[in-house]
């Protein structure tokens, strides 16, 4: 019997580039608890990135802030409470890299919500990548605000991505529906500012502004459309819920 576990990492700027970060504060969880939620000390810290983290520089000095090599044993313990684990994550394989986490040693298997729910942009020629807000949004899962939310949000997309045959391909039909319209919610679809000097754009080749090698599969896409739903009238969410209801069956 596996259980269903979702890991979070936040991460500070340790330099200008969107591959200059260390982890500083890491939440597991699993269906029914918080497993873990500590702040990790950044030693080479550049920027604390508090508009995403909700940490501040005072933050690292507070009682209880252990060092990485501290909470990479504290996650591994955790993990190993549990006899068969698909670890569930918003950029998996990075938070894995970055914590030592192996396939068939401390998690049988990976799901990444990010590229379960990509999309092919025909017009540019590569994947669109949806920041979690979105994803929440579109699969009616509480928005989160901190880093012990997005575990709990995690696990709610993936236990809704694989709970119906059709619920995937009807919430990237969406996702890509809403961004083309633009019709998220301005709560969801506000980037917050980041600071002067330090690139975010880990998944925008087009974006990105340090030159550092962006992530996210790079593989040709698909030669037609993801999904199967016709563009939206007016760009309203009612209009895009009836234009996929049409569609195919929306999920429950």
């Amino acid at each position: 019997m596996h259980t269903i576990v979702a890991l979070n990492v936040d991460y500070a700027a340790t330099g200008p580039g969107h591959l200059d970060r260390a982890p500083c504060r890491i939440s597991i969880a699993s269906a029914t608890t918080h497993i873990i939620d500590i702040v990790v000390r950044v030693p080479s810290l550049f920027d604390p990135m508090t508009m995403y983290t909700a940490l501040s520089e005072s933050d690292f000095d507070a009682p209880g802030v252990v060092e990485l090599e501290t909470a990479i044993e504290m996650t591994k313990d955790a993990l190993a409470k549990f006899t068969s684990v698909i670890l569930v994550g918003h950029g998996l394989a990075r938070a894995a890299r970055v914590l030592q986490l192996s396939v068939g040693r401390e998690y049988q298997a990976g799901a990444d919500v990010i590229e379960m729910l990509r999309t092919w942009n025909r017009r540019f020629g590569h994947w669109n990548y949806y920041a979690l807000p979105k994803m929440c949004h579109v699969a009616g899962v509480p928005v989160p605000h901190n880093s012990a939310e997005r575990a709990l949000a995690m696990l709610a997309l993936y236990e809704r991505l694989v709970s119906g045959p059709f619920v995937a391909s009807w919430m990237k039909d969406k996702l890509q529906l809403m961004q083309y319209s633009r019709g998220f919610p301005t709560e969801v679809a506000t980037k917050p500012s980041p600071p002067d000097g330090v690139c975010v754009w880990a998944y925008r080749d087009d974006m990105c502004q340090c030159g550092q090698p962006t992530l996210g599969t790079k593989s040709e896409g698909p030669a037609a459309a993801v999904g199967t739903a016709p563009r939206a009238r007016t760009g309203t969410e009612a209009d895009i819920e009836a234009d996929l209801e049409a569609a195919y069956a929306a999920p429950s």
